[in-house]
């Protein structure tokens, strides 16, 4: 592999963990948009009768980012199979990864959590 091809790949590798950090932010920001939605009494009748579609939605968004998120790190990891890198970025890339998911499985739990609590 020539050196222009790593510089590729590093380049799109940064790209995905760039896309797996906006698929956090997503779901935090669909949860709190949830959330201060259940607390205003204009909007709570409105997410009550329509909570099982709300977590339902929830449901498959979340399932949906989850895959997303796993997707994009195994992409990562082929395109980063050919550049050198020290173990402990490999364990902190996996620590990262592992929050990721975390933190995305927690805003599901949350969502579905709130789409009830409306009802």
């Amino acid at each position: 592999m020539t050196s222009e091809e790593r510089a590729e790949n590093q380049a799109l590798s940064e790209r995905l963990t760039k896309y797996a950090d906006t698929i956090v932010t997503a779901s935090i920001v669909a949860v709190v948009g949830l959330g201060f939605g259940i607390a205003d009494a204009d909007i709570r009748p409105s997410l009550a009768r329509g909570s099982t579609i709300v977590t339902a939605v929830s449901v498959v968004v979340g399932l949906a980012f989850l895959g997303v998120l796993v997707l994009l790190r195994r992409w990562e990891l082929v395109l980063k199979a050919d550049i050198p890198s020290e173990a402990r970025s490999l364990e902190i890339g996996r620590y990262l990864h592992a929050a990721r998911v975390v933190i995305v499985g927690l805003s599901l739990i949350a969502s579905i959590a709130l789409a009830l609590e409306a009802r």
